[in-house]
């Protein structure tokens, strides 16, 4: 998790530039001195578009400022326990993050329709002499949107046909070496189903360059640094939906870094194919090494 003042950066002159093209696109602010032939509508729906990515990239990196703020407050006071400041974990437990992964995908589904509305209003509607070539690639962008809504609307059925999971903890936090402990129960009850997998593992996230080295591009890279399964029938869990999971943790340097770079961080994977919608959720682990 960085600093976020790139983010706000990068963000305000897009939000500004926006703000610029609608009030053209309204009359208020005077074009450049050149003949401008793309319509009003498409302006405004242009300026919208670059206010709403500015805007959301700045309100971000906002949050993540607000973030290293609180850690390094509370890293002051409990050095050798990250467990207190690297992240605001409940020592109870937590909740899975469907909801959270529900309105991420539609937030990013309606920023990306509303960047393409231009795209298409020119390439569809208002040149009838548009190049076809043109006219797949903006379809073809069309088509990743209306999957982004579609994982959206299925993850939305999972919440209402689940609700949302919790795990409590064992104990609080999990070291390295020891056993992890939990109690899993659904937020509805799960069904019939003939097989649960639930997966443990580590992650930890990479900034890596790719390219040659005049034209670079820097991509989040996520490698799986250690991994359990288990399987449990549904015959055993009597189609219930309050499991008592237990792991055993691997020692090494595999603890919890979700405030410094590169992420690392533990979850908890529960899948179960059911009649209409699977049920599948992600629960976030507090996994570190023993201090001293």
């Amino acid at each position: 998790m960085g600093n976020g003042w790139p983010e706000v950066v990068i963000g305000l002159p897009f939000a500004a530039a926006g703000i610029v093209v609608a009030l053209m696109a309204a009359g208020v602010v005077a074009p450049p001195a050149v003949n401008l032939s793309t319509p009003k509508i498409v302006l405004a729906f242009i300026g919208i578009s670059f206010f709403s990515i500015g805007t959301f990239i700045s309100l971000r990196g906002l949050g993540a400022v607000r973030r290293t703020s609180r850690v390094r407050e509370i890293k002051f006071m409990h050095p050798f326990e990250p467990w207190f400041w690297d992240f605001p974990w409940d020592p109870q437990g937590i909740g899975d993050n469907g909801l959270e992964r529900m309105l991420r995908s539609l937030v990013f589904g309606i920023l990306f329709a509303v960047f393409l509305v231009p795209f298409n209003m020119v390439v569809f509607q208002l040149d009838a002499q548009a190049p076809f070539l043109a006219k797949i690639i903006v379809g073809i962008f069309d088509f990743i949107t209306a999957f982004i809504f579609g994982v959206a609307g299925y993850r939305m059925l999972q919440l209402l046909k689940y609700g949302t999971g919790r795990i409590r903890y064992g104990c609080f936090p999990f070291h390295l070496g020891e056993k992890l402990e939990v109690h899993f129960s659904a937020g509805a009850r799960i069904g019939k189903f003939k097989e649960a997998t639930i997966i443990l593992r580590c992650v930890e996230e990479r900034c890596e360059n790719f390219g040659s080295e005049t034209n670079q591009d820097t991509q989040t890279a996520c490698y799986q640094l250690y991994a359990d399964t288990q399987a449990i029938s549904g015959a055993e869990q009597n189609q219930g939906s309050e499991w008592a999971l237990c792991f055993p943790l691997p020692q090494g340097n595999y603890g919890t870094r979700l405030s410094e770079s590169p992420l690392r961080y533990w979850e908890l994977e529960i899948k179960a194919a059911t009649p209409g919608v699977d049920y599948g959720a992600t629960f976030l682990l507090p996994v570190y090494g023993k201090p001293g």
